[in-house]
């Protein structure tokens, strides 16, 4: 088949998270399965940096970086305007057998959508946690995104794609019917957690002692990702037990400064380590010594890569509902609570205070990870999805 990908941040914009990640992911493994894949991206890479190669071929993968109108809109707004995108999609649009869209409210998204309703090109989406139209400002924005193209975009859909069962009832909110959905778990390449690195070394480095107990949080540093919950709860945490640390790891996406005035205010300046965001290999270490990986949004996002990272690397994981992962409770690889500090600093003293358990969710988190989250078992549904399209017309 002859597939393309548009996303507005792919590899390596990995300062945007786990979508240009995952995207990438499914892009080298079709290559790899004879597949023919191009993507269609922005030139986006962090805060101030762009990419300036206009085309790439990385793995295989035919790769157009599109000039964005405004790096700080991509970044601090989320708003992708790469220019000239339009007219390459009208110009070779026919020349593909399906795309895959990825994210929601985007405007490569809705031209891409209008392209292909004319051309009759099949389509899929993910959303990948996208779908909500949240509170504030943004809201009537978002709606009247889906009253111009949202609607249309769902609807005209071969399939969508959902992470979890949550998700899969936010696109029935929109409107679509259950048969239209299609539920396929995140994948993770298990051969980058096969060769761990030692044990240690990261406490060693910042001078942690090997029975501290270290609760992580990584990912974006914003109001969003529920951090001011955590801090709240490990600050309890630590007047019980004050032989413990908290590593918050990512960058900050404008609440930095607040997360820190209320470490300061709960008096826990010097039991908290700030690393800033952490790529790749360098994450390791640091969920290889953590005692425990928690994450506690207060907005859904669902299933989190860094979560399945921690889980891969044999770090029990507590996740709030917002961010469920399938298969955690049922695994017993960690726990999944409501959006509470109660719930959350309850849970943080039942895996910390019980080595037994804590060591038991960590082998459990591996085997999770493999039986059910592995890219050969989740590209094989995505190519099955792939073709069914590339055959509907």
């Amino acid at each position: 088949m002859r597939i393309l990908e548009v996303i507005c941040y792919f590899a390596p914009a990995w300062a945007y998270g786990g979508p240009p990640r995952v995207a990438y992911d499914i892009a080298r493994r079709m290559v790899q399965r004879g597949h023919h894949v191009t993507v269609y991206t922005t030139d986006v890479l962090d805060a101030r940096a762009r990419n300036n190669c206009r085309y790439d071929n990385l793995d295989g993968i035919e790769i157009y970086y599109l000039p964005n109108l405004s790096n700080w809109l991509a970044w601090n707004h989320k708003i992708f305007l790469p220019l000239g995108f339009r007219k390459m999609l009208k110009e070779n649009i026919n020349t593909f057998d399906v795309i895959h869209l990825s994210d929601f409210r985007t405007y490569p998204n809705a031209i891409c959508y209008l392209y292909a309703k004319r051309s009759k090109i099949p389509y899929i989406l993910s959303a990948y946690g996208s779908l909500p139209r949240a509170t504030g400002v943004k809201r009537p924005v978002k709606q009247i995104y889906d009253w111009l193209f949202g609607y249309g975009m769902l609807h005209g859909a071969h399939k969508v794609v959902a992470q979890t069962e949550n998700e899969a009832r936010e696109y029935e909110k929109l409107g679509l019917s259950r048969d239209k959905i299609e539920l396929i778990t995140l994948g993770i390449d298990f051969s980058s957690f096969t060769d761990l690195p030692p044990r240690g070394a990261f406490r060693q480095q910042y001078g942690l002692d090997n029975n501290e107990k270290v609760v992580l949080f990584l990912g974006r540093i914003h109001e969003y990702k529920g951090l001011q919950l955590l801090v709240k709860a490990f600050a309890e945490y630590y007047r019980m037990q004050p032989n413990s640390r908290l590593v918050i790891v990512g960058r900050d996406d404008g609440y930095l400064s607040t997360i820190q005035n209320l470490v300061g205010t709960l008096g826990i300046g010097s039991r908290t380590i700030f690393l800033g965001p952490l790529y790749g290999q360098d994450k390791l270490p640091v969920y290889r010594d953590a005692d425990v990986f928690a994450l506690s949004p207060t907005h859904y996002e669902e299933t989190s890569v860094a979560v399945l990272e921690a889980c891969a690397c044999g770090t029990p994981v507590i996740v709030t509902e917002q961010t469920s992962v399938p298969g955690l409770d049922e695994y017993e690889a960690g726990l999944t609570v409501t959006c509470d500090e109660q719930s959350l600093g309850d849970a943080l003293c039942t895996i910390l205070e019980d080595d037994q358990l804590r060591n038991k969710m960590g082998e459990r988190a591996r085997l999770l990870i493999e039986e059910r989250f592995v890219w050969d078992v989740v590209i094989d549904k995505i190519e099955r999805l792939y073709n069914s399209a590339a055959t509907s017309q």
